[in-house]
């Protein structure tokens, strides 16, 4: 399992404090315990290199890209080509809608395509996502606000499970945002009562896409070890049940 952080989940603390960049966020979660950073970025950043200043600064993190809407041009691809190769960004996010209306989406950029959410009219069907011959991200949150029920959001899963290589992992209810004065449309799992979805591929890389409330790095450390500790349950079943194989064949694990 790949734990990444996503930095648009400090959104409300850049307004707050007025940060000019992503790049003020890396001093904070370097220090946290996890596999990979998503840079949530715009279009201007793109395109004036700003992206770019990650470079040397990612250190061994597995690196993602959340693409914003863009007009579509032979140097915003090309601007992408440099990230990917400089960065060493292994995917570009982009939401089934934006990625619909490309006329010319190159083969060569590494674009994973992610489910809408109930604002679009669709793609929210994970079939719908079919018709591309990309891989896909799964935002669970999209799915559960959607569907609602657990048997429903497992066909959302089941439908693509193949060609998943990312979840975001955030949820719609969360307590613990009761006693802020804003609300905000992903929130962190911990403290919701919700669990992740047991049938989850854990080789694949999970983006925390929960937006943190003003100073409570507390809660995003929570929500790491909440999810760090979900794939050791995965292991152990999956541990498991090689034992009970190995014992109606009578082999020893090797």
């Amino acid at each position: 399992m790949i734990v990444s952080v996503s930095l648009g989940d400090f959104y409300y603390w850049r307004h707050k404090f007025n940060i000019k960049s992503e790049l003020e966020y890396l001093k904070i979660v370097k220090k946290l315990n996890i596999d990979g950073i998503e840079i949530h970025t715009t279009e201007k950043e793109i395109l004036n290199n700003e992206v770019l200043r990650f470079k040397h600064k990612l250190n061994n993190f597995f690196a993602t890209v959340h693409l914003p809407v863009f007009k579509e041009s032979n140097e915003f691809y090309n601007k992408l080509r440099d990230i990917k190769k400089e960065l060493k960004v292994h995917y570009f996010i982009i939401h089934a809608n934006d990625f619909n209306r490309l006329k010319y989406p190159p083969n060569n950029i590494p674009f994973l395509i992610e489910n809408t959410d109930k604002r679009k009219k669709k793609f929210r069907n994970t079939k719908e996502l079919l018709k591309f011959k990309q891989d896909f991200c799964f935002d669970i949150d999209h799915s559960e606000e959607i569907f609602k029920t657990p048997n429903l959001i497992k066909r959302q899963y089941n439908a693509i499970k193949d060609r998943i290589k990312e979840f975001h992992i955030s949820t719609i209810h969360n307590s613990d945002y009761n006693k802020y004065k804003f609300h905000t449309y992903h929130k962190l799992i911990t403290g919701s009562g919700k669990f992740i979805p047991k049938y989850l591929n854990t080789t694949n890389n999970f983006v925390i896409e929960g937006v943190i409330p003003i100073n409570r790095l507390d809660l995003l450390k929570k929500e790491i070890q909440f999810i760090k500790s979900f794939n050791k349950i995965k292991s152990n079943q999956r541990i498991k049940s090689r034992l009970l194989r190995s014992e109606r064949n009578n082999k020893p694990i090797c």
